[in-house]
């Protein structure tokens, strides 16, 4: 993804489409590497607290740096 590098611990992300159920913002904990979660070689993730309170490993291919 394009913006990898801009997506580091502290960095407020989002995912989904605003208005649609699968909207979430969050704050970047941690980011792996993919070997490191047993995924692609290609698809790197990050740990994210939801505002929800939830916590989830998402791949940063589908977040996007919060405005």
């Amino acid at each position: 993804m394009k913006n990898d590098a801009a997506i580091t611990p502290g960095t407020k992300v989002e995912t989904g489409e605003a208005g649609t159920p699968g909207y979430k913002i969050g704050v970047v904990v941690g980011v792996g590497s993919a070997e490191m979660l047993g995924r692609n070689e290609d698809d790197r993730s990050a740990l994210i607290a939801w505002e929800s309170g939830e916590e989830e490993w998402a791949e940063l291919a589908t977040l996007r740096v919060a405005k």
